[in-house]
Parts: C-alpha cells; sequence; structure tokens
C-alpha cells in the first residue's frame, strides 16, 4: 500500500475467536500517509491518526453504521499546523471529547519543540470544534510532551517521557467548573 495505511476491523465471535469483519482506508490517501499509526476506539467513532503531510499529521473520524460499515465523517487538524509536529503521536477520549497528542518529535532524536495536547468537544450537532491547547510551560523543552495521554473523567494525564533530562514526567490536567482545562 506504500505506506498509505489500512486499518483492519475484526470481531469475536464465542465459538471462532477473532476473525476479520471488515476494513476502511482514508478516503484521500497518499503514499507515505502512514493511515493508522494511532487508533482510538469509543462508541460508534473510530478516531485514526495519519503523519500526512510531512509528519504535521491529521486525526480521521469516522462512524459506524448499523450495517457494520464505516464512513469517514470529519477530518481534524490542528489550527497551528507544522511539519514534523507529530500531530496524533497519542489519543485519548471517549464521551464526545477527543484529545490528541502532537509530541514533536523526530524519532528518536527530539526537536526542541516542547510538544503540547490539543483538546476536542462534539457540539450537539456533531461537529468537531478545538476547544484547549494544553502545554508543558516553560520546562516542557524537548520532554515529548503529549507522547502518552490517560483520561478519567475530567482528569488528563500527560506523559512527557523526555523531561529533565530523560528523567521523564506525566503532567495532571484538570478542568475547572467553567470547562476549562
Amino acid at each position: 500500500d506504500s505506506g498509505r495505511g489500512v486499518v483492519y476491523v475484526f470481531q469475536r465471535d464465542s465459538r471462532a475467536g477473532w476473525r476479520q469483519v471488515g476494513r476502511f482506508a482514508a478516503p484521500d490517501a497518499e503514499p507515505g500517509d502512514g493511515f493508522g499509526r494511532h487508533l482510538l476506539l469509543t462508541g460508534d467513532r473510530a478516531f485514526v491518526a495519519t503523519s500526512r503531510d510531512r509528519g504535521a499529521g491529521g486525526i480521521y473520524v469516522f462512524r459506524h453504521g448499523s450495517d457494520g460499515s464505516w464512513t469517514p465523517d470529519t477530518m481534524l487538524t490542528p489550527s497551528d499546523s507544522e511539519p514534523r509536529n507529530w500531530y496524533g503521536a497519542s489519543l485519548a477520549g471517549g464521551g464526545g471529547r477527543l484529545f490528541v497528542g502532537a509530541a514533536q518529535m523526530r524519532g528518536f532524536r527530539r526537536d526542541t519543540a516542547s510538544g503540547s495536547v490539543y483538546v476536542y468537544e462534539r457540539g450537539a450537532d456533531g461537529n468537531w470544534t478545538q476547544t484547549g491547547h494544553l502545554t508543558p510551560g516553560r520546562n516542557g523543552s524537548r520532554s515529548g510532551f503529549g507522547v502518552a495521554l490517560l483520561t478519567r473523567g475530567d482528569t488528563l494525564l500527560v506523559g512527557a517521557p523526555g523531561h529533565d533530562g530523560s528523567v521523564g514526567a506525566v503532567y495532571r490536567f484538570g478542568r475547572d467548573s467553567m470547562g476549562v482545562w
């Protein structure tokens, strides 16, 4: 597939174990896009990261239909997209909220950038809107902030394995009563 990528869908059958029930790809895939490098499945949505546009990245949102098909719904890109920011390095979410890590790392050699996490909310109209942009602050240079994410309720944990000379750190964010992270 020349690095375009594809997602295979498997379903567990109590008698036969796991079996493939489908597959889907980006509707506009190009060689080297790396579609499927990170995945998040929550509810009837699949979020699929791609490294398209020289690592600037994007997140395809697919909706699962009652007939078992997966249909492209939308494409999310950061408001400040740049090559090699590795948007989509990690994904976490649920309940109409999505967190996308942009660790801004180049393989094993880190960039001088600190990384960030983009916050999206699904509105009543079903559209996804970027509602936040989290950063590690002054101490996050070369930290890989955003390479790992974990969320539960109104708490988000963000991994930064390069923090403090690769000692590493986990940043904790909470959402206040106004909905701000």
